[in-house]
């Protein structure tokens, strides 16, 4: 397996490091310890700070080595090494020549002085990356949180889940969202919209809803996993139930597919799951 580490200059590394020498990887994988160091125009640098690039340049080494060496302590394969550019094309690109399965990323902050994984990049690498993406928050990982909709992308994520191991005690909660009534009727003539069918659309969308939780619950517990919970939330928006039954629950980790049912129009990056991996309080995996 082949792991980019994306690492940001400016942030304590201490949570992601705690992340992945939690997490229990296949024999063999190798991990690329990447920082960046962002092209800036020499017309925009201060005069009074003309060695500004090169103290970022030794600034970013400093941070990709010193992470690189509490992985390789930890009996990780781990290389550093920095480069220069725009940092979520840099990054994405750089996922494609080393044909990467899974981007790790620190946690995007507010967009104040120069950040590198501010939420506008990761944004867009969420969006454009050729695979798996995840945003790390926290360093400990108990309790995993598993939204589906019984999409194959859902599925793709829970089948995710069950290949890889896990520290013992891990919990999984799967948990999924019932599809608004509104969404489904948009489409249909004024005659069809009264109680009686929408009533009949409810209960076919909840119908539904617990079929996407039964399906992955299923592979869960093929794979040997105990699912200590499922959630069936009411209709409301899916980001923000997602991210409150997140925070109730305490989750360490949030794993989800990138599209959903409704497929582009639906869960497309940038609309649920780039909400849930920007805004939530705990590190959010996005799976394709």
């Amino acid at each position: 397996m082949k792991i980019l580490l994306a690492v940001d200059p400016t942030l304590p590394h201490e949570d992601l490091v705690q992340h992945v020498t939690s997490r229990l990887w296949p024999k063999n994988t190798e991990f690329s310890v990447v920082a960046v160091v962002e092209d800036v125009p020499d017309e925009f640098l201060p005069e009074s700070v003309p060695d500004l690039m090169t103290r970022a340049s030794e600034h970013a080494e400093e941070r990709a080595e010193l992470t690189a060496s509490c992985l390789k302590a930890s009996g990780l394969n781990a290389l550093p090494y920095v480069l220069e550019g725009d940092p979520h094309d840099t990054i994405t690109e750089e996922a494609i020549v080393l044909k990467s399965d899974l981007i790790l990323l620190g946690a995007p902050r507010r967009e104040d002085g120069f950040p590198f994984l501010n939420s506008r990049i990761a944004r867009a690498i969420l969006r454009h990356a050729p695979c798996s993406v995840q945003i790390v928050r926290t360093g400990t990982l108990r309790k995993v949180l598993v939204p589906t909709d019984g999409s194959e992308f859902s599925l793709a994520a829970a089948r995710s889940i069950a290949v890889r191991q896990w520290p013992e005690g891990c919990e999984f909660r799967v948990m999924s969202v019932v599809e608004p009534i509104s969404a489904s009727v948009r489409f249909l003539d004024p005659p069809h919209t009264n109680s009686t069918e929408a009533g009949m659309l409810r209960e076919e969308a909840m119908r539904h809803t617990q079929k996407a939780i039964a399906a992955t619950e299923t592979i869960l517990a093929d794979a040997g996993f105990t699912v200590s919970d499922h959630v069936l939330v009411p209709i409301d928006s899916a980001n923000k139930l997602i991210i409150q039954e997140a925070t109730a629950w305490n989750a360490d980790l949030i794993v989800m597919g990138c599209h959903g049912r409704r497929g582009i129009k639906r869960l497309l990056i940038g609309s649920v799951s780039e909400s849930v991996a920007i805004h939530s309080e705990c590190s959010v995996e996005v799976i394709r």
